[in-house]
């Protein structure tokens, strides 16, 4: 995290150029990774497994429907409130939270529409 106590300030345009570049190697490098990983998860994804139904009877399903069959019955049989709002979200029934800073103090809203009305409220009292 960046704060006054370590930044290095540039001393001429050469060095400027050589940290952008080494900025942008290093970017890049992330980049890579993370295109990796992302395809190494697909795949996994698409494999398959077998899972005990309900009914003790076993099946065979791809990982990811395998991961969302788990989310459901940790929400259900075991109360687990991260599930259920996975769950939510994935059925696009929950919207993820949005942050709004006023003067200093950081809320957490539920949408954009809650967002509008603390922006009109703060405006209103300026």
């Amino acid at each position: 995290m960046a704060n006054e106590q370590n930044l290095r300030p540039v001393h001429s345009s050469e060095e400027a150029k050589e940290r952008g570049r080494a900025g942008g190697i290093a970017s890049a490098k992330a980049r890579r990774r993370r295109r990796t990983l992302r395809d190494i998860a697909r795949a996994i994804a698409e494999e398959e497994i077998t899972i005990p139904k309900p009914d003790g009877k076993k099946e065979k399903v791809s990982f990811d429907v395998a991961m969302v069959y788990k989310q459901y019955q940790q929400a259900i049989m075991d109360g687990d409130t991260q599930s259920a709002r996975f769950i939510g979200e994935l059925l696009g029934e929950l919207k993820l939270n949005v942050a709004l800073d006023t003067a200093g103090i950081t809320v957490n809203v539920k949408n954009e529409e809650e967002r509008r009305l603390i922006d009109d409220i703060t405006n209103r009292e300026q």
